[in-house]
C-alpha cells in the first residue's frame, strides 16, 4: 500500500488529483507539497528522472563494484539475485553504501530459491 501510494506522489503531475495522493497528504504534506512544487518548476517528469537517476548512482556506481570486488554477483534492475550463504555479505555492502549516504535503509531479502518439481 505504501509504495503504490508513495508511486502515486512521484510519477503523478503536480496538480494531479488521486485518493492515494490525497492520503499522502494528509499524512506528509511537506512531502507531496515538495514534490509538487519541484514538478512545477523543472516539470512533471523530472522528479522521476532525478529520483532514478539518484538511485543510479548508489546502486550502480557504488554497491556494485564492491560487491564485484568481494563475490562476482550479478545484478537485475536494482536487485541482487544470489546464493543464501551471500546474503549476509550482500546486506552488509549494501548498507554500508546507504550508511555512507546518510541513507537510512532497509534490506528486503526475499526467498525465491527454486524448488524441485514434484
Amino acid at each position: 500500500m505504501i509504495s503504490t501510494v508513495f508511486f502515486a506522489c512521484v510519477f503523478s503531475g503536480a496538480e494531479s488529483p488521486s485518493d492515494k495522493k490525497k492520503l499522502l497528504k494528509e499524512k506528509l504534506p511537506q512531502l507531496v507539497e515538495m514534490t509538487a512544487a519541484f514538478k512545477r518548476f523543472y516539470g512533471n517528469n523530472e522528479f522521476a528522472i532525478l529520483l532514478q537517476r539518484v538511485k543510479s548512482e548508489i546502486f550502480i556506481d557504488n554497491i556494485v563494484p564492491k560487491l564485484v570486488e568481494k563475490i562476482w554477483q550479478l545484478t537485475k534492475y536494482n536487485s541482487v539475485p544470489g546464493e543464501g550463504k551471500d546474503e549476509p555479505l550482500v546486506s552488509s555492502i549494501i548498507m554500508s553504501v546507504l550508511s555512507d549516504d546518510k541513507i537510512n535503509g532497509v534490506v528486503d531479502v526475499t526467498d525465491c530459491s527454486l524448488k524441485q518439481a514434484a
